[in-house]
């Protein structure tokens, strides 16, 4: 059963916060090794994120 959790669109999101949350909730070998957050994810026309845009994002933070 999935926990419901209210969704608050003006709440800032911290790197540390969300490693604390996925440290408590996940197994160690689950919990990211990195988080980077971003104002909001590429999304199309129908509002479904565009992976490849995403993918290229990250590859430039990891080249970076």
């Amino acid at each position: 059963m999935r926990a419901q959790v209210p969704c608050d669109r003006t709440a800032s999101l911290d790197a540390a916060e969300m490693e604390t949350f996925c440290r408590s909730r996940l197994a160690r070998y689950k919990v990211p090794r990195e988080i980077h957050v971003v104002d909001a994810l590429p999304r199309n026309s129908v509002g479904k994120v565009v992976k490849g845009t995403v993918r290229d994002m990250i590859s430039e933070v990891v080249r970076a």
